[in-house]
């Protein structure tokens, strides 16, 4: 799967690898879903509207259920670690901000009939 498009980046630098798996069906609400496993290890470069630049890796393991009516995700969530490494340049000095630790990302999806 192009990973610019799984996590809806603009970012012309994305790099790294994704994997899913079907592993079963469950309800959601009522829906009745595939629930996909996802492994990912991913990359990408941003750039702010002052044109600052932050990198992002992100490493993680969740689960989609897909609703098996629709063909949408009505769920998701992914667990795993995340660094962001930004420089800005303030008053001439360049400085480097690492922020780094764990991180859990949920969606949830309401289909309108």
């Amino acid at each position: 799967m192009h990973l610019k498009r799984y996590f809806g980046l603009e970012s012309q630098e994305v790099a790294g690898d994704v994997s899913m798996t079907y592993a079963g069906t469950e309800s959601r609400n009522g829906e009745p879903c595939a629930v996909i496993a996802v492994a990912l290890k991913a990359s990408w470069r941003e750039t702010d509207e002052n044109r600052q630049v932050r990198k992002v890796e992100l490493d993680g393991n969740g689960r989609t259920y897909r609703s098996m009516k629709t063909g949408w995700d009505i769920e998701s969530t992914l667990s795993g670690a995340m660094t962001i490494t930004a420089t800005e340049v303030e008053e001439g000095e360049s400085v480097q901000t690492v922020m780094s630790g764990p991180v859990t990302l949920e969606s949830r999806s309401t289909i309108r009939q």
